[in-house]
């Protein structure tokens, strides 16, 4: 396998982070150190010297991809010209995409146990007990510390990236893009709620046709 070519320590780090990122979302905690070895193209033992162990990646990881603004990424690529009915269809499939990754990752903090031991940590702490830290020529000091992703936080940037991508059309709106942009979010996050959603309305197409012509038939 080649080898990738040093780099200083944190972009090393955020190699093997966006590296882990798919390979989660693949196989979940079961991924091992050795296949994201390789996706980076690094030696294995890289990752311990980087984060002292697999925990510490899988938890940067994680944060990372929950923290990173995927959403307003996506709907950058948006064609300056393009219409109303264009824009919700891609507002609603890069929304269900990150719902999905969303749903996914989050699970992964649910599922492993990153506790203290008496089932609480500090907020802003690393929600597990800190492992021992690399050797002394080791890339970082010892165990990164990520904050726990604020759910609100993380909405309220989601609902900003929608209004942004919905105000080109402000004119053509009853409501404000802001007013709009919950009404797009709610109704794709209820569509793909595994009990209450409805398959009908599973598509971006159908969701965009659903948020800009509602339930009644045209006259």
């Amino acid at each position: 396998m080649t080898r990738a070519k040093p780099l200083p320590a944190e972009q090393r780090r955020e190699a093997l982070v966006q590296a882990t990122i798919p390979l989660l979302l693949e196989h979940g905690l079961d991924v091992s150190t050795r296949q994201i070895a390789e996706a980076a193209g690094v030696a294995e033992g890289t990752i311990f010297r980087a984060f002292g162990s697999k925990d510490d990646l899988v938890h940067a990881a994680v944060t990372d991809a929950l923290t990173r603004d995927g959403l307003g990424e996506a709907l950058a690529t948006l064609p300056p010209d393009a219409d109303l009915d264009a824009t919700v269809t891609a507002i609603a499939a890069a929304l269900t995409a990150g719902i999905t990754r969303m749903r996914t990752l989050v699970g992964l903090f649910h599922h492993h146990n990153w506790h203290a031991p008496n089932g609480d940590h500090t907020p802003g702490e690393h929600p597990h007990p800190p492992h021992p830290a690399p050797a002394p020529n080791a890339d970082t000091a010892g165990p990164l510390r990520c904050p726990r992703p604020n759910p609100r936080s993380i909405h309220e940037r989601i609902a900003t990236d929608v209004a942004s991508a919905l105000r080109p059309h402000a004119a053509r709106l009853r409501a404000t893009p802001q007013e709009a942009a919950s009404v797009i979010i709610a109704l794709t996050f209820g569509a793909q709620h595994p009990i209450a959603g409805h398959p009908s309305f599973s598509s971006p197409e159908a969701l965009a046709d659903l948020a800009l012509h509602g339930l009644l038939k045209e006259a």
